[in-house]
């Protein structure tokens, strides 16, 4: 895992490989039942677009931060099925965007990599927005809890 500061915002750069085709993994990522098990801080995720998912779905979803509820909409902004989803929200002023991208391996497993950035935010909240993003329990494991969900999926 590489943290890099980018212009205005932080990125963590992650990846792992999956043994399971890209499909799976895909569709781990878009189901709504699942989300609030790829991260332990989310709870009640509630799709606001009936479609299935796409670039510009929506949905709100109850983040816990310490116990404390916030409630975020979540906003497709890139979507290609089985290859690229990314989605972007708010937290006190600071955009977060999720960035995976799959690629398959010749053999039949999936590399899974997820950029996370943000951007904005009040200047004297950043270096702890930056710390929230990277932490184990706030994400820093959020690709090893997708590769157990999904390679316990017969």
């Amino acid at each position: 895992m590489a943290i890099e500061t980018t212009s205005g915002g932080s990125a963590l750069d992650d990846h792992t490989i999956i043994d399971k085709p890209a499909s799976e993994v895909f569709g781990a990522l878009v189901a709504p039942d699942k989300i609030d098990k790829i991260s332990q801080n989310i709870g009640q995720v509630k799709r606001e677009t009936k479609s299935p998912l796409a670039t510009g779905s929506r949905y709100t979803r109850i983040l816990y931060s310490h116990g404390i509820p916030n409630f975020q909409t979540v906003t497709v902004t890139e979507f290609e099925q089985d290859r690229l989803l990314t989605t972007k929200t708010t937290l006190v002023g600071f955009e977060i965007t999720y960035r995976y991208e799959l690629t398959s391996t010749a053999d039949g497993k999936t590399m899974l990599s997820l950029k996370k950035e943000g951007q904005g935010g009040w200047l004297v909240l950043r270096p702890l927005m930056i710390h929230l993003l990277t932490r184990p329990e706030h994400d820093g494991d959020h690709l090893m809890r997708i590769k157990r969900l999904v390679e316990s999926t017969p």
